[in-house]
């Protein structure tokens, strides 16, 4: 029987060989795992994902415990806490820093000046009975994404995209959003089965987490 490895499963092989951090490389494993077709002719490949996911993270928690004795940490790579971890994203100066310091209270850098944060920082929100993890992120341009961003949008259950709506820019930075999103695989839906939601929703989740409704 032959494995018969579809096309995801084949762009996501390619992006782990492709990945240049820890987080991008568990991200396309993880990708790689939930593609590959599961039966007898993938046995051997099966416990070879498994072996790899294993070790990587085993890795990856290694050197977070680390840390500041000299273990190289991935700072892209957020632990999940809570019910859900959600990144945002967005162009310099447009107020993602002031809203994740708002509502979670987390220590984030808030300036008028541009790249004022220069690493992600976390923080959690409470919603009725439950928390959600809230992660403000270095911005992006046309041109520059930071080194570690495309690891944590693939490993987050979803993405906002923060546009400052008074900036004669604001289209342009939301279209760059989409495009540096497409870019690394990365599609737009509304959560409703079949459908796709364009540029009408600030909420953004990865095509990971909405197999089967895209």
């Amino acid at each position: 029987m032959p494995a018969n490895l579809t096309p995801q499963y084949r762009e996501a092989e390619a992006r782990y060989r492709a990945a240049q951090t820890p987080s991008e490389q568990l991200a396309a494993l993880e990708e790689m795992w939930r593609e590959l077709p599961k039966h007898k002719s993938t046995e051997k490949m099966q416990a070879e994902l498994k072996r790899r996911l294993s070790a990587l993270r085993k890795e990856m928690q290694a050197g977070g415990r680390k840390g500041g004795s000299g273990g190289k940490v991935d700072p892209f790579a957020i632990p999940r806490t809570g019910a859900a971890q959600v990144a945002l994203l967005g162009t310099p100066n447009v107020g993602k820093s002031s809203i994740v310091g708002a509502l979670t209270h987390a220590h984030v850098r808030i300036a008028d000046y541009p790249f004022s944060t220069e690493l992600p920082v976390p923080g959690m929100v409470p919603f009725e009975d439950i928390q959600i993890e809230l992660v403000d992120t270095p911005p992006v341009t046309g041109d520059h994404v930071p080194t570690g961003a495309a690891g944590l949008w693939h490993a987050a259950d979803a993405l906002v995209i923060v546009a400052d709506l008074a900036a004669d820019t604001c289209v342009d930075d939301v279209a760059t959003c989409v495009r540096l999103l497409a870019e690394r695989h990365i599609e737009p839906v509304d959560g409703r089965p079949g459908r796709r939601c364009g540029c009408r929703r600030s909420c953004w989740r990865t095509k990971r987490m909405c197999r089967g409704r895209i």
